[in-house]
């Protein structure tokens, strides 16, 4: 999935030459179908001592059982506590991640026009944030997706800092997107495969897009099919059934270089 969302950045340069339309109603983008993402950064993230979580922690133990030899230390190898909305994980005494799910409180999952065997009945959203840290317990990363039953892609605003807590980078993906998900899934449904996974990307010009890719099951064998939408028109810019034709447009590599060095800060440390 990866390798195609940066082979799709490409698009751009093809769209008048290389571009084939399916006679399917364009799709007007429903603002009201685009979930609200959480806007976190560093100011907005307090941290608690490791020493109040384990005491916390450990009252609850022995108010439940009143059983010392379950009690937390926290040198422990591995700890995970809930605080201030997140869950946090802690590796021998250091903070390491932070999470938390977001739901959607905008569009209420949508079924699929058809039940297919073994595969998601609806379409539905989340927002997951995600917080990594540095040895130093400063923050490294922020970054946010939307988690689907068709797969996950980047969404709302990343940041990545230094050790001494600067801010290095911010990307706020949903400034690129006029569509929703849930207007891109309404056209991957109306091809009535069972397997649909859907991703998104943009480009160093702005151009922004969608993947759909539409695979069959063992009792249901059908022709993978790739297909690009547009994010501004909505249309279709290209669909096929063959892999290699999206790996050899030419300016793949330049444009898979944009991909790969837009999110290189947001590797982990």
């Amino acid at each position: 999935m990866k390798k195609l969302i940066f082979i799709l950045l490409s698009l751009v340069i093809f769209t008048n030459c290389k571009a084939q339309s399916k006679s399917i109603k364009k799709i007007t983008p429903k603002k009201n179908h685009k979930m609200i993402i959480p806007n976190i950064s560093k100011e907005d993230i307090k941290i608690s001592n490791i020493k109040d979580l384990v005491s916390r922690e450990n009252k609850k133990i022995l108010e439940r059982s009143n059983d010392s030899s379950q009690l937390v230390n926290e040198n422990a190898k591995e700890l995970n506590f809930e605080q201030n909305g997140f869950a946090s994980l802690y590796k021998d005494g250091k903070l390491k991640l932070l999470s938390k799910i977001t739901e959607d409180n905008v569009q209420k999952p949508i079924p699929r026009k058809k039940e297919h065997f073994n595969s998601p009945k609806e379409f539905s959203q989340k927002a997951q944030t995600l917080v990594n840290f540095f040895p130093n317990e400063n923050i490294h990363t922020i970054k946010q997706t939307i988690n689907t039953p068709n797969g996950y892609f980047p969404a709302g605003n990343w940041y990545v800092y230094d050790e001494s807590g600067n801010l290095l980078q911010h990307i706020d993906h949903e400034k690129y997107f006029t569509m929703s998900y849930y207007d891109i899934a309404k056209i991957a449904d109306s091809y009535d495969y069972p397997v649909i996974s859907i991703g998104r990307g943009f480009d160093n010009k702005e151009f922004s897009y969608w993947l759909i890719i539409l695979e069959g099951i063992q009792d249901q064998q059908l022709l993978t099919k790739y297909i690009i939408i547009n994010d501004k028109t909505g249309k279709i810019i290209y669909e096929t059934n063959s892999e290699e034709e999206l790996n050899n447009f030419p300016g793949f590599k330049e444009m898979a270089k944009y991909g790969e060095d837009l999110y290189k800060l947001f590797k982990p440390n």
